[in-house]
Parts: structure tokens; C-alpha cells; sequence
């Protein structure tokens, strides 16, 4: 016994011997920690603690994000907001979850005859369902026995095929018209509750009334028949987008864009078409003539699918009108006469010849200025014609450069043509022209001639020439 008893406190110290040990281990580790600690500042200990909380709490919503999404997965609608989400954003997350359900499967049938299956919104917040969709143009034709049912494109298929008496139940499925569709184990599909829907789904209906309010707000009521249409035959709203392009009545509300793809110019679009109409119409109204398209909306529409095919903008048109109304129409009656003397543009024409996609707006600019030109030659009873008034048009002279030159040669040309007449034998010659030269083309061989009349002036009755060096003296950048 007393054997035992000895084992016994023998070993005892040499346990807590090694308790000791590994405390002492333990104590020496944690010194250099302690004292980095005891050298922080009370700023940095602070700062330690907040990162601290901040890791606690980056784990915790972690987690909270993986409960949430393993929850989605089961039951997309489940799905909540996260703190400082967009509605975007969580509407695309929330609809990628309805994604990634199961979807449903098509029979052999079906992918025989070209249906597909796609997913489809069926509210708001991303919410929505994979639906099996049948094709433009397929008719549901379903086999039963020897006999076979064909439905109409234009009506909701609905298989009416009768399951053997020892078939059973497989499946059901909903079809994008809303009815419940069951699957036998025969191999036959069986209406088994029909919605009696004409439309595809209440998202279609809905897109197709938007776009029929919309149309009603633009004008494009003639396209609605064709909307509708298309809703009956089960088209999806981006694909009847594409067929209403192809209708007669959408080519002849939008022939300007025909007009332009003929051209190679690109098309524009529905928005940018109507926008520009717009603008014609408003450019017409600001300057009085809201009513050269007419009052009819479709005869209207019809002119200016022609401007809008020859690419004419709404700055362009803007300042095609412009030029013919307010220096032309509200200008002096000269100008208006004689536009219609140079290029036998009468008054009821004035406003389409300016709009004119055979003109370019630089000429059309050219002929109102030389008909400027020309009516103030005419003003001072002096000669014009459309070849001398576009060649100084050519040379840049405005309105108002012609009229102090014209006034200034309508002064001297009858002196300089009686002493023309006088000392015609030698040859000097001083006309209309010659006057022209010299005040609009600043020609020194027409300065000289007429100062040679006036020396001959002078010489003759001694006394100050009325053709003196200043007659005519002008600046081609203020006067000439």
C-alpha cells in the first residue's frame, strides 16, 4: 500500500510541472503583443475596435446573404431588398432567381412544330415564369390514332385529343394562352381547362395597349388594325415590332425613310421621323405659313415624306424658309419681281421652289441675292440682268453694297455717257458696265477711263468736273 501511495505523489509535481511550462510558454508569446499594445495610441486602440466590428459585420450580413439567397432559390418570391439596393438591382436579381427554375419541357410535338420555350415577365419587381410560346404561322397539329387536328394560326390552340381509357396522368402544363394542357402516358394531351383567352398573356395585352396609346398620341392610327392582328395571332411585342414594319399601311406612314433607304441613306427611326415633322410644322407656323402642307393630315404627311427622303434637316428647312419668307416674302416687291423676272418663280410657287429638294440651300441663298442685287439696279432705272446680278453675287456684294453702288453709278453714268458721246473719237467709252467694273470689281482700267472723261471735262469748259477722283470713290468693305 504504501508502494501504491508513493506512485501516486510521485507523479503529481511532474503534472504540474508541465502545466507550468506551457503557461510560462504561454505568458513569454504574448509579451511582444502586450507591448504593441501598450505602445498604441488611444486613437489607434479605437481604430483596432472599429475594424473589429466592421469584420463581425461583414460576416454576419454574408451570412444573412447566403440564407437569403438559398431561400430565393426555393421560392423566388421570398426575395427581400437589401439595405442600399437598387430597384434594378434587385429586380434583376430577383428575376434571375425566377430564371433559374425548372422549366418546363417540350414533347416531341411541340419541337417538331417549332415552339420554344421562353421566359416571360408577369409583373413588377422581377417577377416572371417560363412559358412554352407557339410560333407566327404554326398550326397545333396533334395526332390522336389515325386522326389528326389542325388549328387555325389565327385561334388559340387548344389540343382536343381524347387519352386511351387505361392512360394516365403524366404532366400539366399552362400554355401561353392560360390554358391548363394535360399529358397522358399514351402520349396524348388533353385541354383540361381552357381560359379562353385570345391573347397570349396579360404582359402582351399590356405592351400592345401601350403601343396602341401611343400610336393614338402620334397620329398612327391607320397601324392599330394591324397591331391587333398580330396580338391575335399570338406575336410577342418585340416580334410584331418587326412585322408592322413590313405592312403596307406602316411603308406609307413612314415613306419618307422608303425614299431614303433607296437613296443609301440610313433610315430613321419611328421617334426621329415623327420629330422631325414636328419641327417642319413649327418652323411653318413661326414664320405664317402653318398651312402650305395643307389642312389633311395624310396629304400633309405625304409632302413631307418627300423632304424627309431627300435628308433635308429641320435647321436646313428652317433656313430655306427663312430665306424666301423674310427676304423675299417681307422684303421690297422689287425683290419678289424680280425673282420671278430671273427665274420664273411665281408668287404661289415662291415657298415650294425654296423647299425643293432639287435646289441646294447655297443656291437657292445665290438667287435671292441676285435678285437683290438686281431690284436695286432697277430702283436707280439702270439695266439688270440675271447673268451681270449673279456674277456679283458671285463676287459676294450684298443688298446693301448694291444699293449706295447703283445710287453712285446712277449719279456719274449720265455725265460719263454724254462725254462718251463727245470724245467718242477717241475711244473712250464709259457705260453701265464700265461703272459696274469699277465700284463692284474695283477694276483700275474702268477708274481709269472715267477720270480720263473728267480730265477731257476739265480741259473743255475749265471748271471742277463733276467725275472728279471722289465720284465714285467708295470701299468695297463698307459701300462697295
Amino acid at each position: 500500500m504504501a508502494r501504491i501511495n508513493e506512485s501516486f505523489y510521485n507523479t503529481t509535481p511532474v503534472a504540474d510541472e508541465q502545466a507550468k511550462a506551457a503557461g510560462s510558454r504561454a505568458a513569454t508569446a504574448a509579451i511582444p503583443a502586450a507591448q504593441a499594445a501598450i505602445a498604441k495610441t488611444p486613437d489607434e486602440l479605437l481604430i483596432d475596435r472599429i475594424n473589429a466590428q466592421i469584420t463581425k459585420t461583414q460576416t454576419s450580413v454574408s451570412n444573412l446573404e447566403n440564407i437569403a439567397a438559398e431561400i430565393g432559390a426555393v421560392n423566388p418570391a421570398a426575395i427581400k431588398k437589401m439595405p442600399g439596393e437598387t430597384n434594378t438591382a434587385f429586380n434583376e436579381r430577383v428575376t434571375a432567381a425566377y430564371k433559374a427554375q425548372e422549366q418546363p419541357t417540350l414533347t416531341d410535338e411541340q419541337i417538331a412544330q417549332g415552339y420554344t420555350v421562353q421566359f416571360v415577365r408577369t409583373g413588377a419587381g422581377g417577377k416572371g415564369e417560363y412559358r412554352i410560346i407557339r410560333p407566327l404561322g404554326a398550326g397545333t397539329t396533334l395526332k390522336s390514332g389515325s386522326s389528326t387536328t389542325t388549328s387555325s394560326t389565327t385561334t388559340v390552340p387548344v389540343p382536343t385529343q381524347t387519352p386511351s381509357s387505361n392512360a394516365t396522368l403524366v404532366s400539366t402544363e399552362t400554355d401561353a394562352y392560360g390554358n391548363v394542357i394535360g399529358f397522358y402516358s399514351d402520349g396524348t394531351q388533353k385541354t383540361l381547362i381552357a381560359s379562353g383567352n385570345k391573347y397570349k398573356s396579360t404582359v402582351d395585352v399590356d405592351a400592345y395597349t401601350l403601343l396602341e396609346s401611343t400610336f393614338k398620341d402620334y397620329g398612327l392610327e391607320e397601324l392599330i388594325p394591324d397591331i391587333k392582328r398580330f396580338m391575335e395571332e399570338g406575336l410577342g411585342s418585340n416580334q410584331a415590332a418587326v412585322e408592322l414594319k413590313k405592312t403596307t399601311a406602316y411603308i406609307n406612314r413612314f415613306r419618307g425613310n422608303e425614299i431614303r433607304r433607296s437613296s443609301g441613306l440610313n433610315v430613321l427611326s419611328e421617334a426621329e421621323y415623327l420629330q422631325l415633322e414636328n419641327s417642319y410644322n413649327e418652323t411653318l407656323r413661326a414664320y405664317g405659313q402653318q398651312g402650305f402642307f395643307g389642312v389633311d393630315r395624310k396629304v400633309s404627311q405625304s409632302k413631307m415624306a418627300d423632304i424627309i427622303g431627300n435628308d433635308i434637316s429641320a435647321t436646313e428647312f428652317k433656313d430655306r424658309v427663312d430665306a424666301v419668307v423674310t427676304r423675299v416674302y417681307n422684303s421690297d416687291p422689287t425683290v419678289k419681281s424680280t425673282l420671278k423676272t430671273f427665274y420664273n418663280i411665281g408668287d404661289e410657287d415662291l415657298i415650294a421652289y425654296f423647299l425643293s429638294p432639287k435646289e441646294t440651300l447655297p443656291k437657292l441663298q445665290e438667287k435671292v441675292l441676285s435678285a437683290e442685287i438686281g431690284s436695286e439696279a432697277l430702283k436707280q432705272n439702270l439695266l439688270t440682268d440675271v447673268t451681270s446680278a449673279t456674277a456679283l453675287a458671285k463676287l459676294g456684294i450684298t443688298k446693301a453694297q448694291a444699293r449706295e453702288g447703283y445710287q453712285g453709278i446712277a449719279n456719274v453714268l449720265p455725265t460719263t455717257t454724254k462725254l462718251g458721246q463727245i470724245y467718242g473719237e477717241e475711244g473712250i467709252n464709259y457705260t453701265q458696265k464700265t461703272a459696274e467694273e469699277e465700284v463692284f470689281g474695283q477694276l483700275e482700267s474702268a477708274k481709269r477711263k472715267r477720270l480720263k472723261l473728267a480730265e477731257k471735262e476739265v480741259g473743255t469748259f475749265s471748271g471742277a468736273s463733276g467725275l472728279a477722283r471722289g465720284a465714285l470713290s467708295t470701299n468695297k468693305s463698307s459701300a462697295f
